[in-house]
């Protein structure tokens, strides 16, 4: 094809890669392994590209292309992005009862968090767990028990 038209086409990519993912120009020259001023012309001016440089961007273009083409279908290890979006819900959820705990104390409203303890107790795994929260120095926690004569 003629070398014109395939300049044309080269700009075109370029700039449409450059605008689509606010690449820097000066990025795009060091791949292409032209200076700043090569590029800008080429792309800002619309200048046509000495035989040296352009046999650089020939012998680049088709690769810039794929590697854009990749990031676009890229996707993340599933499983990485998957753990992190549990963790943020588990780092959530607990931050979230935690408030619910408080606020139920302060009102002193604490029936559904008995009735959610009685519940979580039937599980013989939860009941290990909530037993280990426990202090293992009970008397510490005898203040604070609900007094059923006062």
């Amino acid at each position: 094809m003629i070398k014109e038209i395939e300049q044309i086409k080269m700009r075109k990519d370029i700039k449409y890669i450059a605008d689509k993912y606010a690449i820097p120009i000066t990025s795009i020259a060091e791949y292409f392994g032209v200076s700043k001023s090569v590029m800008f012309y080429f792309i800002s001016r619309n200048k046509s590209l000495r035989a040296s440089n352009y046999e650089k961007f020939t012998n680049k273009i088709n690769e810039f292309k794929e590697t854009f083409k990749e990031a676009e279908q890229y996707k993340p290890n599933d499983l990485d992005v998957e753990w992190i979006y549990k963790e943020q819900m588990r780092n959530d959820l607990v931050e979230e009862i935690i408030a619910e705990i408080r606020r139920d104390i302060d009102m002193d409203n604490l029936m559904a968090l008995q009735e959610v303890l009685s519940k979580l107790l039937e599980n013989t795994d939860n009941k290990h767990i909530l037993t280990r929260y426990l202090s293992e120095f009970p008397e510490l926690r005898e203040e604070y028990k609900d007094r059923k004569d006062v």
